[in-house]
């Protein structure tokens, strides 16, 4: 399959003034991740509905729809890579430490 980049998830610029806003933030961070491993998506036959979990991440899912996406993602990327895979979380405490 050739080189596995490095995938991580930083939520150090999630310095918002509300909760709201932070949790909009965090989710729009893992859209951008999850856009910028749409082109496995096509190189490999996925069943439709992981390519409809996929296609539904954005920054507007609610709390429990970007925990799964998580876990989802490294799934998805276990399928493409063949070897289990780790997502780092940067700065996770980050965005409530500023709202404190």
């Amino acid at each position: 399959v050739g080189n596995i980049s490095c995938q991580f998830l930083n939520f150090s610029d999630a310095k918002e003034r509300s909760f709201e806003e932070v949790r909009r933030k965090i989710c729009r961070i893992i859209a951008d991740l999850y856009k910028r491993q749409a082109g496995f998506m096509d190189l490999i036959q996925f069943q439709r509905a992981d390519r409809e979990v996929f296609d539904q991440v954005s920054d507007r899912m609610d709390d429990p729809d970007a925990e799964y996406s998580i876990h989802k993602l490294s799934e998805l990327l276990y399928i493409y890579y063949g070897k289990k895979v780790i997502i780092l979380l940067d700065e996770y405490d980050m965005p409530m430490q500023k709202l404190m």
